[in-house]
């Protein structure tokens, strides 16, 4: 395929950064692109229940209650950089934002894993506790639950976070010289 979109300096487009090459073909005629996500939430309009009730109480003024409590609509944005090879079409992510996202995945996760382990053997302990002083209680049925909940998640979390561990160690073995410039 030939070269349709010229990058570096004069051409309007950017050009990757030293080091960076496309992972299919080697090539280095890169462009640079940005996909932005954005989520709305919140937000809820004239609320009728409330707009009913206050007509009730206090007569057609009170229809104004109906707006009373909304909560404002909030827009989070998040851009992920990507290249795209001209030569072959792949696109994939910006190597050094990628390497960063997997190594807080990871740590992440591996973290929050060890935790959950920890907390469902404390939960486990204090309910052994419990049920061998004051027979089962409400309280016992909580840690039972807790512990459980917490058992289940520490392999979810765990699995999660050697995952991330993979795809870091995908992306050290294709850009050696970005993990060691970090």
């Amino acid at each position: 395929m030939s070269n349709q979109f010229p990058s570096g300096p004069g051409s309007g487009f950017p050009q990757a950064p030293a080091g960076i090459y496309c992972p299919k073909c080697n090539s280095k005629n890169l462009q640079a692109t940005v996909e932005t996500d954005t989520k709305v939430s919140g937000g809820q309009g004239f609320s009728g229940g409330k707009g009913c009730l206050g007509f009730l109480m206090f007569g057609p003024l009170g229809l104004l209650c109906g707006s009373c409590g909304n909560k404002k609509a909030t827009a989070t944005t998040t851009n992920k950089n990507f290249y795209v090879c001209m030569d072959c079409g792949n696109k994939f992510r910006n190597p050094v934002e990628a390497i960063e996202e997997a190594t807080n995945a990871q740590r992440t996760g591996h973290a929050m894993g060890v935790f959950m382990v920890v907390l469902a053997v404390l939960c486990f302990i204090v309910l052994i506790a419990l049920s061998a002083g004051i027979g089962w209680s409400l309280a016992s049925v909580i840690f039972l639950i807790l512990g459980l909940i917490c058992a289940v998640l520490a392999p979810i979390l765990l699995v999660a976070a050697k995952k991330a561990k993979a795809e870091l160690d995908t992306l050290q073995a294709l850009y050696p010289h970005i993990v060691s410039g970090h």
